[in-house]
């Protein structure tokens, strides 16, 4: 219900890449933290307490998040009617709207797209057709399409 400008979600709170939550105490701490400021609409704390995580440790975990280049690999027998690309790189805010754009920019329309994050890693799956006339994309401008995509990935 977001009539009085609240809604309702589900946290489930994991290690992931934050090893302060190994801790059951502060794990727990956060946990109360959550539902304090999901009851009482006030936020203020629990947004110091992550932004103070982040500037000491990076935004996700700092140096424990390894570096890696973004990989496009296509995959010839997923599909007959669609070229299909996987896409490996490292997860961020905004990067699937990013991958979209560039995909929609270079003339192609998703047909299906598979998404999923693997710890700091992105790993999506995108069907595409040429936007014009549906049809898989030609095997000649795969290496545009790749430098469309490692480019919109940072």
């Amino acid at each position: 219900n977001t009539s009085d400008g609240r809604s309702i979600g589900t946290f489930v709170v994991g290690t992931g890449n934050w090893p302060m939550l190994e801790d059951e105490r502060q794990r727990l701490a956060l946990c109360v933290e959550l539902e304090r400021t999901t009851i009482d609409g006030e936020d203020s704390a629990l947004r110091a307490r992550i932004e103070s995580w982040r500037s000491s440790h990076g935004a996700l975990g700092g140096s424990r998040v390894p570096k890696r280049p973004t990989r496009v690999v296509f995959d010839d027998n997923a599909s007959a009617d669609a070229t299909v690309i996987d896409v490996f790189a490292l997860d961020r805010v905004g990067l699937l709207s990013d991958i979209a754009e560039a995909i929609f920019e270079f003339g192609a329309s998703i047909k299906v797209a598979r998404v999923s994050t693997e710890g700091a890693g992105a790993v999506d799956a995108f069907y595409l057709v040429d936007a014009q006339n549906g049809a898989a994309l030609p095997r000649e401008c795969r290496d545009e399409l790749v430098e469309a995509i490692v480019c919109a990935c940072g």
